[in-house]
């Protein structure tokens, strides 16, 4: 079995690091498993989207995520997705929540209605899968731009 750890936000330069390393460790020995422990406060969805395409699409590896610490936004959201063997450790919990304009974005007002229209596509198609595990009072809360807390017992669930 080969091992990758990553603790950290999910954006475009971490995510290309990671899959680096993911890319390196099967270098190693392509014929066992590889297992990735991951930790992240969250990041970015298109990110996470990167992320979420490399481990679904390949074939090659048999992949694992343990998960432990913080599983917040991005991250829960990319847990929830991947179509792999998954485990929670104790220490998880996670925060859960829409997301929201990048601040690093630069829009203008040609590209702002066309990134908000895929903002909230993107909100809209979250929200539906968060109606598979969340109470109504949770889900309200999530549209009014709250944080929803998951507990350890609990988000083993959602992700088993």
């Amino acid at each position: 079995m080969r091992t990758v750890f990553y603790k950290g936000e999910l954006n475009d330069d971490e995510v290309s690091n990671l899959i680096l390393a993911i890319e390196e460790a099967n270098k190693e020995n392509e014929d066992s498993d590889i297992t990735v422990y991951l930790s992240s406060a969250g990041g970015y969805e298109f990110a996470a989207n990167i992320l979420l395409d490399f481990v679904n699409t390949r074939e090659d590896i048999n992949f694992s995520f343990t998960f432990y610490d913080e599983l917040h936004s991005a991250a829960f959201v990319l847990a929830l997705r991947l179509k792999c063997k998954k485990k929670v450790l104790d220490s998880a919990f996670s925060i859960l929540h829409l997301f929201g304009v990048n601040l690093h974005t630069r829009l203008d007002h040609k590209t702002k209605p066309f990134y908000l229209k895929g903002l909230n596509k993107t909100n809209e198609v979250i929200l539906n899968e968060f109606n598979n595990f969340l109470t109504e009072e949770e889900l309200n809360k999530i549209k009014d731009q709250e944080d929803v807390y998951i507990s350890n017992e609990r988000l083993k669930m959602i992700l088993s």
